[in-house]
């Protein structure tokens, strides 16, 4: 029996925090736990957003984390999302297959997680820093998607007549935003001479130029307004497609926009559509 591995956006366990899911849908995702039949992988970007809420409410950021640590393997941690992208061009420049996805969880970090949501002991400096790396990746990320598209700008300019679809858009712009990976990592003339295209067959490279089209083309066709949290949500989406096969969140919105990247083997479903094959 093969274990489906999930990952699941923060939301998911803020909204079991919350009482927003049913008893029965979280009875039936521990049971497939329980049973070798899922597995829920975890990020430090999961963590950070849990540890965020204790700016505005420590006890609900106490409970999440419980959650989290309830559910989630806490000894399957997934690299970050740069580390992830070098290590796809890496990979396809050597003909390889991607190094594991996972690392294990800083035990420093681990037992003042554990200490956290056992007692009433504050954030360490370990977790404050954990946060403020993460929100400074967060930061890079989105720079690098603006200046992405400030570069793609004029073959953006020259589609929107056409009022293409997002497959067109998708052709149009694919092979240059994985042109810029690869320029970022270092790597753009290697990339080039064994074939961009090719890089483009990579599962982390494909979902990183593809989440951040689909964004770019949600904002520059269907007029939706950027927010604070789309660089979470392009993080987020680099992190489900390179470590599990199903990512499970409550944004509708977010999963709109994720669902129509092309991507084999990978879902996208809320909690409860999850738990009705467990």
């Amino acid at each position: 029996m093969d274990t489906q591995i999930l990952y699941l956006d923060t939301n998911i366990f803020d909204h079991i925090q919350k009482g927003w899911i049913g008893e029965e849908v979280i009875k039936r995702l521990e049971e497939g736990i329980s049973h070798g039949k899922s597995e829920i992988v975890l990020s430090y970007l999961n963590i950070e957003e849990a540890l965020s809420n204790f700016e505005t409410d420590r006890n609900h950021g106490i409970e999440v984390l419980r959650h989290i640590f309830r559910l989630a393997n806490t000894d399957k941690l997934i690299k970050q999302d740069e580390d992830l992208i070098r290590d796809g061009i890496h990979a396809f420049l050597n003909n390889e297959s991607d190094p594991s996805p996972f690392i294990p969880m800083d035990p420093i970090i681990k037992e003042n997680l554990s200490r956290l949501v056992t007692s009433s002991s504050s954030i360490s400096e370990e977790l404050e820093e954990v946060m403020r790396a993460t929100k400074e990746q967060k930061e890079n990320f989105q720079e690098q998607m603006r200046q992405a598209r400030i570069k793609m700008k004029p073959a953006v300019e020259a589609l929107r007549g056409d009022h293409p679809s997002f497959y067109d858009y998708w052709n149009a712009l694919c092979l240059n935003f994985a042109e810029g990976f690869a320029e970022k990592a270092g790597f753009l003339s290697e990339c080039k001479a064994r074939g961009i295209e090719l890089l483009l067959e990579n599962r982390t490279i494909r979902m990183a130029v593809g989440i951040a089209l689909s964004f770019s083309y949600a904002q520059d066709l269907e007029g939706r307004e950027p927010k604070i949290s789309d660089s979470r949500d392009l993080k987020h989406a680099v992190l489900a497609a390179s470590a599990s096969n199903c990512f499970i969140t409550h944004d509708s919105k977010f999963a709109r926009i994720l669902k129509r990247v092309p991507i084999d083997n990978f879902q996208i479903l809320r909690l409860d559509e999850l738990t009705i094959s467990l």
